[in-house]
């Protein structure tokens, strides 16, 4: 008699899969997002700087003053380039976790699959065994009644 689903440890363990790799994924696009922010605050700081750099040479500053507001804007630039490329590889973990999720998913959406196929010969064999005893009590009967 066909009971119990044999691959229900397989399925809870991919669900249990599923569950940290869709965690792995939230915390790879809070992370890339918290970069896209950082980074775009970024960018709109050194506008400003270089707005405050354009003011000072139409107010004539003194070279010093000028000297070290291109330094700082230089710091800022390779601060942005710092930030582009930890936003690439965190863009790429991003990826790579959330294809790994979508690997799972498809896995567990199989045996789950497999599962629903097991619940419906389950119901079939519980129906034939019903079908089965009925006839027997059909067949009980009539023959007592003869």
């Amino acid at each position: 008699m066909i009971q119990k689903f044999k691959f229900q440890k397989i399925l809870d363990i991919k669900e249990k899969l599923e569950d940290n790799k869709k965690n792995e994924v939230a915390i790879a696009s809070k992370d890339l997002r918290s970069i896209e922010n950082e980074l775009s605050s970024m960018e709109s700081f050194k506008a400003k700087k270089q707005i405050e750099l354009e003011t000072m040479l139409s107010q004539g500053s003194s070279i010093l003053n000028i000297k070290n507001m291109n330094g700082f804007i230089d710091n800022i630039d390779d601060k942005i380039k710092y930030l582009k490329k930890a936003f690439i590889e965190c863009e790429i973990k991003f990826d790579q976790k959330k294809t790994e999720y979508m690997d799972i998913m498809k896995e567990r959406k199989s045996f789950e699959s497999l599962k629903e196929k097991h619940m419906i010969e389950l119901k079939n064999y519980q129906k034939q065994q019903e079908d089965k005893f009925v006839d027997q009590m059909n067949s009980y009967r009539s023959r007592r009644i003869t």
